[in-house]
């Protein structure tokens, strides 16, 4: 795939992912202390749009619009191959909205930038700072990077695509029975064992409703 040209260029914010043990300014979202018992639902609306006309229904469509990109990491949209590279990584595919975003605008600050979502404890809230990218030449928000940091905090088969100001994440689910769906990671409430889903919780049933509800 042809990467796209972006004329604007990145400007560093100055700000690094948060590390297990490290201390962190208090969060804006409002979370309680209970454990979070979700219960993740089957919700696999991440159908390719070639699958999608097979079966006679409307090729659903990103919505750009919603989700301006005012800051961008990278002045190109992510190739072909490297999202392969990563698939290959991974050993999950990559949900076919999320690559498209990738090859369009591949990271970035967008805005609007807020969104809800609910927990165990009632509603929360939080902000994309900044979405990952995988050009390397990104800075620190970088998906592999991220990977690489909290590769031992985030339970198996999700991705950080984006980051608040807090420490927080917002995650992609690789798993079939899942795929797509989007998960706010919280920080606060951070296991020290194992990673577990007690600090995550369901924000969006793809990256593209998540991009819908940006406010």
């Amino acid at each position: 795939m042809t990467p796209i040209a972006r004329t604007s260029s990145f400007e560093s914010l100055g700000s690094q992912p948060a590390r297990r043990g490290e201390a962190m300014p208090l969060s804006r979202h409002r979370c309680g202390t209970s454990k979070n018992n979700f219960e993740q639902p089957a919700c696999p609306l991440t159908t390719p749009p070639s699958r999608v006309a097979e079966q006679d229904v409307a090729t659903p469509q990103l919505d750009y619009v919603i989700m301006q990109i005012i800051r961008r990491p990278s002045e190109t949209g992510a190739t072909e191959e490297s999202v392969q590279a990563l698939e290959r990584e991974l050993g999950f595919p990559i949900p076919w909205d999320y690559r498209q975003y990738l090859a369009t605008d591949n990271g970035g600050e967008p805005s609007p930038s807020g969104f809800m979502f609910e927990t165990n404890d009632g509603p929360s809230d939080s902000a994309v700072r900044y979405f990952l990218t995988l050009d390397p030449g990104g800075g620190s928000y970088n998906i592999r990077e991220f990977r690489r940091r909290y590769s031992d905090r985030v339970p198996q088969g999700l991705m950080p695509i984006a980051c608040d100001s807090f420490g927080n994440l917002v995650l992609i689910d690789l798993r079939p029975t899942s795929h797509g769906t989007i998960h706010f990671w919280d920080h606060e409430k951070e296991s020290l064992g194992d990673p577990t889903w007690d600090n995550v919780s369901f924000v969006a049933p793809s990256f593209t409703a998540f991009g819908q509800i940006l406010r």
